[in-house]
């Protein structure tokens, strides 16, 4: 079918157009600049329930940013209610950037004991109140489901307990998690200080295709320590040329090689506080994108960085090759990442932008009007519309993103030809109160 639609109207229809089997193209023209967001939305701008964009002075490729005023931005726009800010670049691939590094993690509170890292603060520097734990950054877009997310979360408590060759990472040790190291049922050792363990890597394990280890689950506070396994670590393993056929991984040689039992670490560091049982669970961040002068941010890219948003903090099961939050731990946690409207300061951030296109509309069984937004309408809410509007063009009531009402925002209307037309969903107009 050739119907394709323009930037203007995709927004709200392409998913169930999509569904119909219609064709589209999206507009190129960037929906921010560095230069509209200054102008019109005070240097912050929220494209939907679950992406914010900010912009900076510099280059992304070559400029370094300022995090902690970053922060501050943000915090003067949203409340104080988020554990992380998680920032990316506007670039494709991580080639495109001088950074010497695929994730970033920048502490700001530690208030956990018995993971050996000072308990300290400061919030105040970040424009914090005291909710946020760290500020991450990844030097391109699409880090959130291929990787390292899970990593740079878990650097919020580890490794800063056992000694291994690479400082805060697992480095030659069995931990086999999102911080390195390989599984122990892989360990060979061939005599004289030599060892395999197939392939495996220092630092991470290939983005985010393996899930948090127990010993990565004990010192988030997901489990106990009797689910803790013993580690083997080699404090100073070192690579070889030699490859080893057998395990299909490189060589090691290590001299200083020692088990790490949980009982050790809770002797050394003391035991987790909170423990499991009383831990945190439930955790909130907010996908920031960082764009310059010459990387804007075109409707596409958000589409598709606002439905990455919605897989990697899905509470469940997906069918992706990489793990999601709430896999990763095995559905011991989630990660919450929309309902970013809830927390803006009134006045200040921008509302979510829309677009609208008019259609003849068309009634349901009950006489009232519905029309699927983009996104998952069965999760994000309706739009309402009133029914003494059944027949004419209507106004829109409620956005499902927005926690106030929106007025003045546009028209919204529904198709009559048969094959074009929307799936109507229930919508009684009592209900427009739940999604205020």
């Amino acid at each position: 079918m050739d119907n394709p639609l323009s930037a203007s109207s995709s927004i709200n229809h392409i998913l169930v157009l999509q569904a119909r089997g219609v064709e589209f193209y999206k507009d190129p023209t960037p929906v921010f600049t560095t230069e509209n967001l200054i102008a019109q939305h005070d240097g912050v701008a929220q494209y939907d329930d679950r992406v914010v964009v900010m912009g900076i002075p510099g280059r992304l490729t070559t400029d370094p940013i300022d995090f902690d005023a970053l922060a501050q931005g943000f915090f003067a726009h949203y409340e104080d209610a988020f554990d992380y800010l998680m920032v990316f670049s506007n670039l494709v691939d991580i080639e495109d950037s001088q950074t010497e590094y695929y994730g970033l993690h920048m502490g700001v509170q530690n208030t956990i004991q018995g993971i050996g890292k000072s308990r300290y603060s400061r919030n105040q520097t970040v424009g914090s109140a005291g909710k946020l734990n760290a500020i991450l950054h990844f030097p391109y877009k699409w880090a959130l489901l291929e990787g390292p997310s899970l990593h740079e979360i878990m650097h919020s408590w580890a490794n800063y307990t056992i000694p291994t060759a690479l400082r805060v990472h697992w480095g030659f040790s069995s931990a086999n998690g999102q911080l390195g190291g390989f599984d122990r049922a892989n360990l060979i050792e061939h005599g004289g200080g030599r060892y395999a363990a197939g392939f495996f890597g220092l630092i991470a394990n290939f983005g985010n295709s393996l899930p948090y280890s127990p010993i990565e689950l004990y010192f988030a506070g997901l489990i106990p320590p009797s689910e803790v396994p013993d580690l083997w670590v080699a404090e100073d393993g070192e690579w070889t040329d030699e490859w080893d056929d057998a395990s299909g991984g490189r060589i090691f040689t290590a001299s200083q090689v020692s088990t790490w039992s949980i009982e050790r670490i809770v002797a050394e560091h003391g035991a987790r506080i909170p423990n499991s049982r009383q831990s945190q669970k439930d955790f909130r961040a907010a996908f920031i994108l960082l764009i310059d002068s010459k990387r804007p941010a075109q409707q596409g890219t958000l589409d598709d960085l606002s439905a990455e948003v919605q897989e990697f903090t899905h509470a469940g099961p997906d069918d992706d090759y990489s793990f999601n939050f709430w896999e990763a731990t095995g559905g011991r946690a989630t990660l919450t990442m929309d309902g970013l409207s809830a927390y803006r300061r009134s006045g200040r951030a921008s509302k979510p932008v829309v677009s609208y296109r008019i259609v003849e509309p068309v009634a349901n069984q009950d006489g009232h009007i519905g029309c699927v937004p983009m996104g998952d309408a069965t999760e994000v809410g309706k739009w309402m519309v009133a029914p003494s509007d059944k027949g004419k063009r209507i106004t829109l009531l409620e956005h499902p993103s927005v926690s106030q009402r929106v007025s003045r925002a546009g028209r919204i209307e529904l198709p009559t030809k048969p094959g074009l037309g929307f799936d109507l969903i229930e919508s009684e107009v009592e209900k427009t109160k739940e999604f205020r």
